[in-house]
C-alpha cells in the first residue's frame, strides 16, 4: 500500500489584518499557505511566522502585542479561512 500526497499550491488569497494602534490593514496569506514547519514552530514558541508574513513596517506593532491580543491574532488568522 502506498499513500501519495498530491502537490499543492496555495490559492494566493490573502486576509487583511489591522493591528492595534494602526489605521493600516496588512494583507497576509490565508492560513492555507502556511507550511507544517511554520505551524510546528508556533508550537515550540518560534513566532517568526508572523514576522515572515507581515511587512517590516508592522514588526514593531507585532512586538507590542499583549498575550490576549496575540492569542486573538493567532486564533483568527490560523482558523478556517471560510469562517
Amino acid at each position: 500500500m502506498a499513500i501519495i500526497i498530491k502537490d499543492y499550491e496555495p490559492s494566493g488569497e490573502t486576509v487583511e489584518i489591522q493591528l492595534p494602534g494602526s489605521k493600516k490593514r496588512y494583507a497576509v496569506p490565508t492560513s492555507e499557505a502556511l507550511t507544517l514547519g511554520e505551524l510546528r514552530g508556533l508550537r515550540t514558541g518560534d513566532f517568526s511566522i508572523f514576522y515572515n508574513h507581515f511587512p517590516a513596517e508592522a514588526h514593531a506593532q507585532l512586538d507590542a502585542l499583549r498575550k490576549p491580543q496575540f492569542t486573538e491574532l493567532a486564533e483568527v488568522w490560523l482558523g478556517d479561512p471560510k469562517d
